[in-house]
């Protein structure tokens, strides 16, 4: 008899629990969510989040606040979300660089990106392209890779961020060359200084790398991305050159540790209908933004995935962390 009794309580806590844990993502949000992103106001990242979140209000019927929290290249911002309440009201735009890089650049890291976040959603992926200044010899990855190897290391490259970094060191790994990394603090310099010839290359954004090659400023020798790009669609991925290359940015949603699984699978939902938006969609598109609609889990295997694959690259480079 006590053992039923026991039994019978065991069954009807669990059954409170579920019933609170299915009411409060059936009811969720009740209050405004804060969206941390780890970049200043006009960064791609927060241009991308800006397009997204009003469709994500409108289906939710709350406001989903950015509060931007710049600094460190996104590690000051990351943290904050690592140590917020899982509870679905503060959640991150994470990327590449914060999720997946970061821990093969930093010696002091104060997260863990597997063990501190619960994925939400993957938004999509930003390719970049090889360009060199408009008066260069070089008019071909071919050259790119001649040049390299007949000037053994002086052929240099504009690092302004994590993943032009990341681009050219997989370059040099698999291509099996020696290059000259150049550090600029901001891309718009690195831009200015290749336009000016005085930097050889520098892996950029193909969203704001299509009107400097339309206008003739600037040429673009290969696509990161293992396929064509619309916006290039006569310049050879990287990859056609060298087997196996590629490299690009990402953008993902992510929760403290420990979310709530029903408000994380409410989340994904909304956010993958909001991508399908036909004018959120056109506006992505626009900014040369691949949309990529997919579960927690295929965002998580990303993150992994990414971790192993920067961890490659970092070893071969030699990087030393900061």
């Amino acid at each position: 008899m006590l053992l039923n009794r026991i039994l019978l309580l065991g069954l009807v806590v669990t059954s409170v629990v579920f019933a609170s844990s299915f009411a409060q993502a059936q009811n969720y949000p009740t209050k405004p969510v804060t969206v941390i992103v780890p970049f200043a106001p006009g960064n791609f990242t927060d241009t991308m989040a800006r397009i997204v979140l009003p469709a994500v209000e409108t289906a939710l019927g709350q406001s989903f606040v950015i509060e931007n929290r710049g600094g460190a290249n996104g590690i000051i911002g990351t943290s904050s979300v690592a140590r917020a309440e899982p509870d679905g009201y503060t959640i991150l735009i994470g990327t590449n660089g914060t999720q997946s890089a970061a821990p093969s650049l930093y010696s002091t890291l104060n997260y863990d990106p597997l063990e501190d976040f619960d994925s939400i959603a993957l938004l999509g992926t930003i390719s970049s392209v090889l360009l060199v200044s408009a008066s260069s010899p070089l008019n071909s990855m071919e050259d790119v890779i001649a040049e390299a190897k007949k000037r053994g290391g002086m052929l240099n490259y504009g690092a302004p961020n994590s993943t032009a970094r990341f681009s050219a060191a997989r370059l040099e790994m698999l291509a099996g060359i020696k290059l000259t990394e150049v550090p600029y603090s901001g891309t718009q310099q690195a831009l200015t200084d290749l336009i000016g010839g005085r930097v050889d290359m520098l892996f950029n954004g193909v969203g704001s790398s299509t009107d400097l090659v339309r206008d003739g400023k600037v040429k673009a020798l290969g696509v990161t991305y293992q396929n064509k790009l619309a916006a290039f669609p006569d310049i050879k991925p990287i990859a056609d050159v060298v087997p196996g290359y590629f490299s690009y940015g990402w953008l993902g949603v992510f929760a403290p540790k420990g979310t709530p699984q029903d408000i994380i699978e409410r989340l994904n939902n909304v956010f993958n209908e909001a991508l399908q938006n036909p004018e959120v969609r056109s506006r992505l598109e626009t900014a040369s933004f691949d949309i990529r609609i997919g579960t927690p889990l295929d965002l998580d295997q990303l993150v992994s995935d990414d971790i192993k694959i920067w961890a490659d690259v970092a070893a071969a480079a030699a990087w030393v962390k900061y």
